[in-house]
């Protein structure tokens, strides 16, 4: 390991510059493998022990002096540093950043100590392996992401060895690996991410992954009124979707009427989108534009999370689930039968909404 004989110097031996569209996390990690040192200690000397990059989100609670000094030490404009950082995504993504509880949008990233339980940092391994120099991307952070568009794969959020969520402050501990390469293994098995196989995308029955295709490739420039409106009522009928406030969910009643029964959905506290893993926020995503193409209730008025529950459109799902599965509707919760009194409703085939009678 080098000695760090010039923490003090204003400008670093190495002052690697971000990459466009890198994390902050990334790019540390970068910095200190090019110093020969792992994460720990890098910080440590060169932006003391305050910076706290192994302890917290360092993505989105990386505080101001941190930033600074890392433009001040690599001779980069300061904004190029915050632009590294979660907060890019302030009045596209969500209306203002905030330190505590969630961020719209933004996938919360477990600790080390928690890397079995919630969701973790997205990847595609064919992106890792292709780029001359490997980085972590920070659209990998989006809840929308599900999917790269330049190799059309599913992302991943786990170590497909081990199953850990990654965090790549740690993946140094084997000093087998090139420095570039470093970055590529998982901080809790050191295996090879790049020799992962991610699924190949596919629109859950919708039809519709173009035009969720079309809202990511939207995000840098999401800045009309429209689209900010449009992104809000995907997140509301998302939220609904994952609600546990009916049962059965909405989300088991679609999964069965897509045809794909069989998706692990979890379960948490909140219906909140930003701790599913990847493959169900992947399907929740697209069945939620779908609802929202064929729920007219859901396009006039703004739709708050839930409110959809009492659309009639959502009631008949849930009715026609509860008749398939041989249960009787239930007219004391939010969505009873239809208001006509008809045992009609909608089913899914190919993406289309049909009458059943």
């Amino acid at each position: 390991m080098k000695t760090w004989a010039c923490a003090k110097t204003p400008l670093w031996p190495v002052r690697y510059k971000p990459i466009p569209g890198e994390l902050l996390s990334s790019w540390i990690v970068r910095l200190a493998h090019g110093h020969g040192m792992s994460v720990m200690p890098f910080c440590n000397l060169a932006l003391r022990p305050a910076a706290r990059v192994l302890t917290v989100d360092i993505d989105r609670h990386g505080p101001e002096s941190l930033l600074t000094s890392l433009a001040f030490h690599t001779g980069t404009h300061l904004e190029v540093v915050r632009q590294a950082t979660l907060r890019a995504y302030e009045r596209i993504l969500y209306p203002q950043f905030h330190m505590g509880g969630s961020l719209r949008w933004v996938i919360s990233i477990n600790l080390p100590r928690n890397s079995r339980f919630g969701p973790g940092l997205q990847f595609c391994p064919y992106c890792l392996k292709s780029d001359p120099i490997p980085y972590f991307r920070l659209c990998w952070r989006v809840a929308l992401q599900t999917f790269c568009e330049r190799h059309q794969c599913l992302l991943l959020d786990r170590c497909p060895s081990c199953g850990a969520c990654l965090f790549i402050q740690r993946v140094d501990a084997n000093w087998c690996h090139a420095e570039i390469d470093g970055i590529c293994h998982c901080h809790n098995c050191d295996y090879d991410l790049r020799l992962a196989e991610a699924p190949v995308i596919d629109d859950r029955g919708s039809g519709l992954f173009p035009e969720l295709q079309q809202l990511t490739r939207e995000l840098s420039v999401l800045n009309t009124v429209r689209q900010r409106d449009l992104l809000e009522r995907l997140h509301a009928i998302a939220v609904t979707v994952l609600s546990c406030k009916v049962k059965p969910r909405l989300c088991n009643c679609l999964a069965c009427s897509f045809g794909y029964s069989d998706l692990e959905i979890e379960q948490p506290r909140k219906p909140a989108l930003e701790l599913q893993p990847v493959l169900t926020r992947h399907a929740v995503l697209l069945w939620s534009l779908w609802l929202l193409q064929h729920d007219t209730e859901a396009q006039g008025v703004p739709v708050k999370p839930i409110a959809p529950l009492h659309h009639q459109f959502v009631k008949d799902i849930l009715n026609q689930y509860r008749r398939d599965a041989g249960s009787p509707a239930r007219l004391d919760s939010p969505v009873g039968a239809p208001a006509d009194g008809r045992a009609s409703s909608s089913k899914v085939r190919d993406g289309r909404v049909v009458e059943l009678h």
